[in-house]
Protein backbone atom coordinates (compact mmCIF):
# COMPACT_ATOMS: atom_id res chain seq x y z
CA UNK A 1 0.00 0.00 0.00
CA UNK A 2 1.52 3.67 -1.25
CA UNK A 3 1.64 6.71 1.31
CA UNK A 4 -1.65 8.22 -0.23
CA UNK A 5 -3.38 4.81 0.43
CA UNK A 6 -2.12 4.33 3.78
CA UNK A 7 -3.04 8.32 4.55
CA UNK A 8 -6.50 7.91 3.41
CA UNK A 9 -7.29 5.11 5.74
CA UNK A 10 -5.63 6.85 8.63
CA UNK A 11 -8.81 10.01 8.13
CA UNK A 12 -11.25 7.41 7.51
CA UNK A 13 -9.86 5.51 10.80
CA UNK A 14 -9.66 8.49 12.80
CA UNK A 15 -13.02 10.31 11.15
CA UNK A 16 -14.92 7.23 12.37
CA UNK A 17 -13.70 7.48 15.56
CA UNK A 18 -14.26 10.99 16.16
CA UNK A 19 -17.63 10.18 14.93
CA UNK A 20 -18.57 7.31 17.77
CA UNK A 21 -16.63 9.41 20.76
CA UNK A 22 -19.04 12.10 20.36
CA UNK A 23 -22.04 9.88 20.28
CA UNK A 24 -23.22 10.42 16.98
CA UNK A 25 -23.28 7.72 14.75
CA UNK A 26 -23.24 8.70 10.53
CA UNK A 27 -24.48 7.08 7.23
CA UNK A 28 -24.96 9.65 4.53
CA UNK A 29 -21.56 10.18 2.54
CA UNK A 30 -19.74 13.43 1.87
CA UNK A 31 -16.11 12.83 -0.01
CA UNK A 32 -12.85 13.97 0.98
CA UNK A 33 -10.50 14.14 -1.96
CA UNK A 34 -6.83 13.94 -1.51
CA UNK A 35 -5.13 14.26 -5.11
CA UNK A 36 -6.83 11.29 -6.83
CA UNK A 37 -8.15 9.85 -3.80
CA UNK A 38 -11.33 10.03 -3.10
CA UNK A 39 -12.30 8.94 0.86
CA UNK A 40 -16.36 8.53 1.47
CA UNK A 41 -16.81 10.28 5.57
CA UNK A 42 -19.71 9.70 7.26
CA UNK A 43 -21.96 12.51 7.42
CA UNK A 44 -25.74 12.29 9.25
CA UNK A 45 -26.00 11.75 12.98
CA UNK A 46 -28.57 9.69 15.04
CA UNK A 47 -29.27 10.86 18.35
CA UNK A 48 -28.14 8.78 20.61
CA UNK A 49 -30.00 6.55 22.84
CA UNK A 50 -30.70 6.66 26.18
CA UNK A 51 -32.26 8.59 29.07
CA UNK A 52 -31.67 12.63 29.09
CA UNK A 53 -32.01 13.66 32.02
CA UNK A 54 -34.39 16.70 31.75
CA UNK A 55 -32.46 20.38 31.48
CA UNK A 56 -34.43 21.75 34.58
CA UNK A 57 -33.88 18.68 36.70
CA UNK A 58 -32.96 20.37 40.61
CA UNK A 59 -31.46 17.51 42.18
CA UNK A 60 -31.96 13.30 41.44
CA UNK A 61 -31.75 10.22 43.23
CA UNK A 62 -32.00 6.62 42.05
CA UNK A 63 -34.45 3.75 43.00
CA UNK A 64 -33.86 -0.21 42.97
CA UNK A 65 -36.57 -2.15 41.70
CA UNK A 66 -37.22 -5.42 43.96
CA UNK A 67 -35.73 -6.91 40.27
CA UNK A 68 -32.42 -4.85 40.55
CA UNK A 69 -33.13 -2.52 37.89
CA UNK A 70 -31.84 1.14 38.98
CA UNK A 71 -34.04 4.05 37.94
CA UNK A 72 -33.34 7.55 37.91
CA UNK A 73 -36.11 9.89 39.06
CA UNK A 74 -34.85 13.77 38.34
CA UNK A 75 -36.90 16.28 40.90
CA UNK A 76 -38.21 19.37 38.41
CA UNK A 77 -40.12 22.37 39.67
CA UNK A 78 -43.39 21.11 40.07
CA UNK A 79 -43.13 17.17 39.92
CA UNK A 80 -40.92 13.98 39.32
CA UNK A 81 -39.76 12.74 35.85
CA UNK A 82 -38.59 8.90 36.05
CA UNK A 83 -35.99 7.08 33.79
CA UNK A 84 -37.87 5.16 31.19
CA UNK A 85 -40.98 6.67 31.76
CA UNK A 86 -40.67 10.05 28.99
CA UNK A 87 -44.40 10.30 27.41
CA UNK A 88 -46.28 8.26 29.83
CA UNK A 89 -48.22 8.85 32.81
CA UNK A 90 -47.28 7.55 36.04
CA UNK A 91 -48.95 6.64 39.19
CA UNK A 92 -46.37 6.69 42.04
CA UNK A 93 -47.68 5.22 45.47
CA UNK A 94 -46.33 5.09 48.74
CA UNK A 95 -47.99 2.25 51.15
CA UNK A 96 -47.31 -0.01 54.27
CA UNK A 97 -47.63 -3.75 53.36
CA UNK A 98 -49.88 -4.67 56.70
CA UNK A 99 -51.90 -1.29 56.09
CA UNK A 100 -55.89 -2.47 55.28
CA UNK A 101 -56.65 0.63 52.77
CA UNK A 102 -53.31 -0.62 51.07
CA UNK A 103 -53.96 -4.11 50.20
CA UNK A 104 -57.21 -2.91 49.51
CA UNK A 105 -56.03 -0.86 46.15
CA UNK A 106 -53.97 -3.40 45.02
CA UNK A 107 -56.48 -4.28 42.74
CA UNK A 108 -57.44 -1.53 41.51
CA UNK A 109 -53.77 -1.05 40.42
CA UNK A 110 -53.02 -3.99 39.17
CA UNK A 111 -56.46 -3.81 36.63
CA UNK A 112 -54.79 -0.26 35.39
CA UNK A 113 -51.28 -1.64 34.87
CA UNK A 114 -53.48 -4.26 32.86
CA UNK A 115 -55.46 -2.21 30.62
CA UNK A 116 -52.36 -0.07 29.56
CA UNK A 117 -50.12 -0.79 27.61
CA UNK A 118 -46.15 -0.18 28.75
CA UNK A 119 -45.89 2.89 26.39
CA UNK A 120 -48.65 4.78 27.90
CA UNK A 121 -48.69 3.79 32.11
CA UNK A 122 -45.94 3.57 34.26
CA UNK A 123 -47.34 2.25 38.09
CA UNK A 124 -44.54 2.57 41.17
CA UNK A 125 -45.16 1.80 44.53
CA UNK A 126 -42.62 2.31 46.83
CA UNK A 127 -43.07 0.19 50.70
CA UNK A 128 -42.84 2.16 53.46
CA UNK A 129 -42.98 -0.11 56.54
CA UNK A 130 -39.61 -1.59 56.01
CA UNK A 131 -39.78 -4.47 54.18
CA UNK A 132 -36.33 -6.09 53.18
CA UNK A 133 -36.10 -6.11 49.32
CA UNK A 134 -36.40 -9.89 49.57
CA UNK A 135 -39.53 -9.97 51.84
CA UNK A 136 -40.98 -7.17 49.56
CA UNK A 137 -40.45 -9.83 46.54
CA UNK A 138 -42.26 -12.66 48.52
CA UNK A 139 -45.06 -9.63 48.97
CA UNK A 140 -45.13 -9.08 45.59
CA UNK A 141 -45.70 -12.86 44.58
CA UNK A 142 -48.40 -13.72 46.94
CA UNK A 143 -49.98 -10.46 45.57
CA UNK A 144 -49.97 -11.17 42.19
CA UNK A 145 -49.05 -7.65 41.71
CA UNK A 146 -47.73 -6.65 38.43
CA UNK A 147 -46.58 -3.39 38.54
CA UNK A 148 -42.86 -1.76 39.89
CA UNK A 149 -41.93 -2.53 43.49
CA UNK A 150 -39.51 -0.53 45.45
CA UNK A 151 -38.13 -1.41 49.52
CA UNK A 152 -37.39 0.86 51.32
CA UNK A 153 -34.01 -0.04 51.72
CA UNK A 154 -33.89 1.27 48.03
CA UNK A 155 -35.77 4.19 47.65
CA UNK A 156 -33.48 6.55 47.44
CA UNK A 157 -34.89 10.06 48.13
CA UNK A 158 -37.86 9.96 46.27
CA UNK A 159 -39.94 10.07 49.63
CA UNK A 160 -37.86 13.43 50.35
CA UNK A 161 -38.99 14.46 46.73
CA UNK A 162 -42.42 13.64 47.40
CA UNK A 163 -42.48 15.46 50.47
CA UNK A 164 -40.73 18.72 49.01
CA UNK A 165 -43.72 18.58 46.33
CA UNK A 166 -46.67 17.99 48.31
CA UNK A 167 -45.54 20.50 51.43
CA UNK A 168 -45.35 17.34 53.40
CA UNK A 169 -48.67 15.75 52.87
CA UNK A 170 -47.36 12.42 51.74
CA UNK A 171 -45.85 11.95 55.22
CA UNK A 172 -48.94 11.95 56.29
CA UNK A 173 -50.50 8.30 55.84
CA UNK A 174 -50.97 5.89 53.07
CA UNK A 175 -51.63 4.57 50.57
CA UNK A 176 -50.66 8.51 49.14
CA UNK A 177 -50.67 8.17 45.69
CA UNK A 178 -49.53 10.91 43.46
CA UNK A 179 -50.27 11.38 39.56
CA UNK A 180 -48.09 12.72 37.27
CA UNK A 181 -48.50 13.99 33.43
CA UNK A 182 -46.40 12.91 30.69
CA UNK A 183 -44.10 16.10 31.27
CA UNK A 184 -43.64 15.07 34.53
CA UNK A 185 -46.04 17.38 36.53
CA UNK A 186 -47.91 16.53 39.36
CA UNK A 187 -51.30 17.10 38.96
CA UNK A 188 -53.25 14.98 41.60
CA UNK A 189 -52.53 13.64 44.72
CA UNK A 190 -54.41 11.28 47.05
CA UNK A 191 -54.56 10.04 50.84
CA UNK A 192 -56.51 6.72 51.36
CA UNK A 193 -58.11 3.51 49.01
CA UNK A 194 -57.86 4.27 45.10
CA UNK A 195 -60.61 4.94 43.20
CA UNK A 196 -59.93 3.32 40.03
CA UNK A 197 -62.47 4.53 38.08
CA UNK A 198 -61.71 8.20 38.60
CA UNK A 199 -58.24 7.36 38.80
CA UNK A 200 -58.63 5.66 35.21
CA UNK A 201 -60.58 8.98 33.65
CA UNK A 202 -57.69 11.14 34.71
CA UNK A 203 -54.98 8.60 33.06
CA UNK A 204 -56.98 9.27 29.62
CA UNK A 205 -57.51 12.95 30.18
CA UNK A 206 -53.58 13.05 31.08
CA UNK A 207 -52.39 10.83 27.77
CA UNK A 208 -55.26 12.71 25.37
CA UNK A 209 -52.73 15.98 26.01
Amino acid sequence: MNIKHTLASLVLAWTVLVSFSSAEVLFKYTPIVMDEIQVMIPYEKIVPLGYVPPADSVDHTTVTTIEGKKIRVDRIPGGLVFEGAQDKVVLFEIFGYSCPHCIASIPGLKNLRTKYADKDLLIIAVERYGLSNSELKQYVADHGINYIAVAKENEGKIETFASILTGGASNQGVPYMMVFSKQGELVDTHLGDLDEASTDALIQSLLAQ
